[in-house]
């Protein structure tokens, strides 16, 4: 691992695989990151299991890139990654970084926010600046005064091949069950896993975890939880109520394969 400081607060860390990334050392998840070169083991997991050569990866909610580009890894040079990220301040992040590692030919950057329907969305930055990438939506209960709107799109928009479509990573601060919402034609017409981040306390905030928790069954796929001690997926019959952040359910239509 080699690291460099830039000034202004931002980084220049190259990971084990070569990779490279400029971070933004407010954050503490980055500060972790460069210190261990570990980033979100579980979805890391998933990926790596998933995901095949030829392939296309879906990133919603990119952040700074370091999952579509591990992603990049394993499906260049026919496959191809859709990076999507609202927040204009990480999106240049992400920009920087593709190009930093010469992976703008099969990483493909759309700034917008990922939604149910076309339009606009309005978030505001998480007020902890320790956790740059976060942000709240509107009618969040800390939403703050710093508001942007982004332009709005459904997956289904952007004119990806629903067969092609490997793995569908969702990370969007409880926000996911709009995303799958602006996906249904993808997800009906693949096979593709979906990861997604699962918090019900955010999920109650911005859609209701009941309305949620129907959403899942209705998409007649199997959850499970990755469980990065024994490197496997374990069913689960339920999804559960608890509030962690660590939870990640990987969606298979016919299991995981």
């Amino acid at each position: 691992m080699q690291y460099k400081y830039l000034g202004n607060g931002r980084a220049l860390f190259q990971r084990k695989s070569g990779l490279r990334f400029i971070v933004d050392l407010k954050d503490l998840g980055t500060v972790n990151f460069i210190s261990t070169d570990i980033y979100e083991p579980d979805v890391t997991f998933a990926i790596e299991k998933l995901l095949n050569p030829g392939k296309i990866f879906i990133d919603v909610g990119a952040n700074l890139g370091i999952h579509s580009l591990e992603a990049g890894r394993i499906v260049k040079p026919a496959g191809r990654v859709h990076a999507i990220e609202a927040n204009p301040q990480i999106f240049k992040l992400l920009r920087d970084n593709v190009v930093l590692n010469g992976y703008q030919g099969f990483v493909h950057l759309h700034e917008m926010a990922a939604w149910n329907a076309g339009g606009v969305v309005r978030f505001s930055a998480e007020p902890d600046t320790h956790r740059v990438g976060a942000v709240r939506v509107k009618n969040a209960t800390n939403y703050g005064s710093d508001e942007v709107v982004v332009e709005a799109k459904r997956v289904d928009q952007l004119g990806i091949d629903p067969p092609q479509v490997g793995l569908v990573k969702i990370d969007v601060e409880g926000r996911e069950a709009f995303v799958i919402e602006g996906m249904a034609d993808l997800i009906e017409r693949s096979d593709c896993g979906i990861v997604a981040e699962f918090v019900p306390s955010l999920i109650e905030e911005t859609y209701g975890l009941d309305k949620f928790l129907k959403l899942m069954n209705d998409l007649n796929r199997t959850p499970y939880l990755i469980n990065t001690t024994t490197n496997s997926f374990d069913r689960v019959e339920d999804m559960p109520r608890q509030h962690t952040n660590l939870f990640v359910v990987v969606l298979i239509k016919n299991g995981v394969r």
